[in-house]
């Protein structure tokens, strides 16, 4: 019947998405018209994640509404918390955040999906706010321990790594390390693997984990993650005292970025590189995302 095709359908686009199998993914979301609504908003949220990890900022935009966020948030309907917040985390990477802030309301105790707690913690950084930083990121990551949200773990690990070490919780990243390697005997994708040795390169500054990570991002769909490793990459080697491979690995990061439009990670890296005396134009500059 309707019922069970329209789940067939987000069953095997579902299934291709976790294989970064995306472009055959898409097709799968455009369901029959006698879909339940219900299976529409489940293929929006996956199309709208599947497009935030390669970048697709506007893409998310323009098929997510304006509509269940900010002071009318309903975070007890899981379906509807995710589509605000994933609108908010696209709109943060366009350096849009006051606009993401207005949306997606402020901080709440308990109910919110894991990118929310993830949005929020980006904006507290933002701030400068990095007791926030760390109390949001530490509620994420115990919400990615359950079973439920464990198939989010490549999307949002590699962030909350990052941002738990920013808050200095170096015990939150190793716990977010630790749960993305406990995926990787159970899949065969190079993103899962990636994204293991890239959490543990980031706890351990590790050069050679993250340039592992790094190559295999760069192999895939997945360019959010290709420039985040990038740009790790350039730090880890600048705390080294490696400046060539830092510049080179930074400068990597700020042409993905760059590409993908998201101005406020241009910024941050075009300042790491400017910090190793290398000046870019390109943090001044905007270019829409698509």
């Amino acid at each position: 019947g309707p019922l069970a095709r329209g789940e067939a359908r987000l069953d095997m686009g579902g299934m291709l998405f976790h294989a970064d199998r995306f472009e055959e993914a898409e097709p799968w979301f455009v369901l029959d018209a006698d879909a339940t609504a219900s299976q529409r908003q489940d293929a929006v949220t996956i199309r709208a994640t599947m497009n935030l990890v390669r970048g697709r900022w506007q893409d998310v935009l323009d098929a997510v509404p304006v509509a269940g966020g900010g002071a009318d948030a309903d975070w007890s309907d899981l379906s509807h918390a995710f589509l605000p917040a994933l609108r908010a985390h696209a709109l943060i990477h366009l350096d849009r955040a006051e606009q993401a802030r207005r949306e997606l309301g402020r901080p709440i105790g308990r109910g919110a999906p894991p990118v929310a707690f993830v949005d929020w913690a980006l904006l507290a950084e933002l701030d400068g706010d990095l007791t926030a930083v760390g109390a949001l990121v530490e509620r994420a990551v115990a919400l990615h321990a359950e079973r439920g949200f464990r198939p989010q773990l490549r999307v949002w690990g590699l962030d909350l790594v990052r941002l738990a070490l920013v808050a200095g919780d170096p015990s939150t990243a190793r716990r977010m390390a630790d749960l993305l390697e406990e995926l990787t005997p159970m899949s065969r994708v190079a993103s899962v693997r990636a994204a293991a040795l890239a959490a543990r390169g980031m706890v351990e500054r590790d050069s050679a984990l993250l340039d592992e990570a790094h190559g295999l991002f760069a192999k895939g769909p997945r360019l959010v993650a290709t420039a985040l490793t990038a740009e790790e990459l350039g730090r880890v080697h600048r705390e080294r005292g490696n400046r060539q491979a830092a510049v080179s690995a930074l400068r990597r990061a700020l042409t993905v970025w760059f590409s993908l439009g998201a101005m406020s990670d241009v910024r941050r890296t075009a300042r790491r590189l400017s910090e190793l005396g290398v000046r870019t134009r390109a943090g001044t500059r905007r270019r829409g995302g698509t």
